[in-house]
């Protein structure tokens, strides 16, 4: 490797370690609060603030990847799962709605509009409208 390529990346190693571009603890517990309030709808349980803290701090993980991560959790598709039940059928999901909704979330990588959409093609659904 050149002398001039080495010396950028050595440079660009010094700015991107530096203090100032690190995540400090109470910038991590921020973004980790805000994104469990966004997504699961409640505060970090002290474990899990912890824990992400941690991989943001020490781990360098950013804000899209915690989200991400909140997004594929079992809580976050059965709140997805139960709220629609809810909203569409005006009652409790049923233990094989649970299970298939699950499954479906997390195998065949459904959404939120892909439950809502089940729901709605289902005749209990239709015989509500």
């Amino acid at each position: 490797m050149n002398s001039l390529k080495t010396c950028v990346l050595l440079t660009m190693l010094v700015i991107f370690a530096s203090p100032a571009f690190a995540m400090d603890s109470n910038q991590a517990t921020k973004i980790i609060k805000n994104a469990y309030e966004d997504i699961l709808g409640r505060e970090p349980d002290p474990s899990g603030l912890h824990e992400f803290r941690k991989k943001i701090v020490d781990d360098g993980w950013t804000e899209a990847e915690l989200r991400k991560t909140l997004k594929e959790s079992d809580e976050y598709k059965l709140n997805v799962i139960n709220n629609a039940y809810e909203d569409l059928l005006d009652r409790e999901v049923d233990e094989s709605g649970r299970k298939y909704l699950l499954d479906k979330m997390t195998n065949d990588k459904w959404t939120e509009s892909d439950v809502r959409k089940w729901i709605k093609e289902s005749d209990e659904y239709k015989k509500k409208q």
